[in-house]
């Protein structure tokens, strides 16, 4: 009897643990799968702005807020090729401390530099590169640390917004000739 009993926490046991991994996995999957769903949006959206920047940018903001699950302040730079700098071209919040651009315009140079995500003083900054090409930086204000999960998500983002912002571009210098 006392085998039997034994036999059944132990069994017990493992199939709460079990139980439990199975729900922490469901719940990775539901994540990945509403950041999927997020980006899939975000490409339906940017696709349907008729390769305009202007609206394009709230746009990927946006996604970019909603990604980092909060209201952060977000800014995206541009890079300008003729005079080889970065320079903002939107604000989410619609306004950002001049004494601080500065520091953010070195800071997302040198994510531009290491073409991946860095962290500095709670401002992330994710390079949009394509086709080796410098296409600007996202910027947002996040104190929380990362996990593998939104880190992939955002650096899809960046690739994502990079290759739009890109064909913006494009479309911009052909209706100009």
């Amino acid at each position: 009897n006392r085998r039997k009993s034994a036999f059944l926490v132990v069994f017990m046991a493992l199939l709460l643990a079990a139980l439990a991994v199975l729900v922490v996995t469901i719940g990775q999957e539901i994540r990945q799968r509403q950041w999927a769903e997020v980006l899939l949006g975000s490409a339906l959206a940017t696709a349907d702005q008729q390769l305009s920047q202007e609206k394009m940018l709230p746009v990927i903001a946006a996604d970019m807020q909603h990604i980092l699950g909060n209201e952060a302040p977000v800014e995206i730079w541009l890079w300008d090729a003729k005079q080889r700098k970065l320079e903002q071209a939107y604000t989410a919040d619609g306004h950002t401390a001049l004494s601080a651009q500065t520091q953010r315009q070195q800071f997302a140079q040198r994510a531009l530099e290491a073409e991946r995500i860095i962290t500095e003083a709670g401002w992330r900054a994710i390079p949009l590169i394509w086709q080796n090409k410098w296409i600007g930086v996202l910027f947002a204000h996040h104190t929380e640390r990362l996990r593998a999960g939104p880190r992939t998500v955002l650096e899809l983002l960046g690739q994502q917004s990079a290759l739009a912002l890109a064909n913006a571009a494009l479309y911009a210098e052909t209706e100009q000739l």
